[in-house]
């Protein structure tokens, strides 16, 4: 079981649908990564919309690991990469 946390500052306005889209397949990619991979407990989703610019973190409590350990050998595919 996963809690999921959302918080979102800044004006709560509607943004462009491709935006909109971006940030949910963004954030749909990350939870499905989280919950694949790194057996977390805990997820926080964060929004931080400015009047020039959009920031989102999605942070979690599971399983991190070590970048240059990710490429020993042929890559199975672009997972991180990506």
């Amino acid at each position: 079981e996963m809690e999921v946390e959302l918080s979102i500052e800044g004006e709560h306005v509607r943004l462009p649908r491709h935006v909109e889209t971006s940030l949910f397949r963004i954030v749909q990619e990350a939870m499905t990564n989280i919950a694949k991979h790194a057996g977390a407990t805990h997820v926080l989703v964060a929004v931080q919309i400015n009047p020039v610019s959009i920031i989102l973190s999605v942070k979690d409590n599971g399983r991190g690991f070590v970048p240059n350990q990710l490429w020993k050998g042929q890559p199975s595919g672009w997972g991180i990469l990506g």
